[in-house]
């Protein structure tokens, strides 16, 4: 079946890539766990420091902090995604299951496939690209997005088909809920107005 025909070629991708990494190799291992969520904490920086830059440096820039919502959003949306999909997809086990590799990282005992830090970061890239006319902070996300996915698989929690499939599954979904909250009236709607009152009654 080509379905058995491309776990084995995934499988294979994950052993040449895992074979690079020794275990004992503190330098090694302090690298894949430093990379192993840049991405994600990145976008949580650069969230925040939009919003503390709207409210406190452009003189209260409703429509950035809009912007700064709709990245929420994406990244958010893009995450039920994944949760909706571990729980809807046949289970994929962590190769770690089916093999003799030991996981560098702690993970939750859930599906291997889709990757949920492919579809964050895939998610985030997309939206940053689609959101902002100057593409600096999609750049800057994409390269250490793909040094973190990267580092996923060479921490032996995903195949590198979890994480492509991951990337362009967020990618996706990103663009249409981009597009979505993009319509005037629904920048007007409470999805918007709400946090940034209740932000307001705090002095954010």
């Amino acid at each position: 079946m080509v379905l058995d025909t491309l776990q084995a070629l995934d499988a294979s991708a994950l052993n040449a890539l895992r074979s690079l990494v020794d275990p004992d190799s503190a330098w090694q291992v302090a690298a894949i766990r430093a990379f192993s969520d840049a991405e994600v904490l990145l976008t949580t920086f650069v969230l925040v420091a939009f919003w503390i830059d709207a409210r406190f440096f452009k003189g209260n820039d409703i429509e950035k902090k809009k912007d700064a919502l709709t990245l929420f959003y994406a990244v958010t949306f893009a995450f039920l995604l994944y949760w909706a999909l571990n729980f809807g997809l046949p289970v994929r086990p962590r190769p770690e299951s089916v093999s003799a590799i030991a996981p560098i990282l702690q993970h939750l005992p859930d599906n291997s496939f889709p990757s949920g830090h492919g579809i964050f970061a895939g998610a985030s890239v997309t939206a940053a690209f689609l959101l902002f006319r100057k593409k600096t902070l999609a750049v800057h996300l994409f390269s250490i997005g793909v040094p973190m996915l990267c580092a996923r698989i060479l921490a032996g929690v995903h195949y590198p088909g979890d994480v492509i499939v991951g990337f362009l599954l967020g990618s996706i979904f990103s663009a249409f809920v981009v597009r979505f909250l993009a319509r005037s009236e629904v920048r007007k709607s409470p999805l918007f107005s709400y946090p940034i009152r209740i932000a307001g009654l705090v002095g954010l």
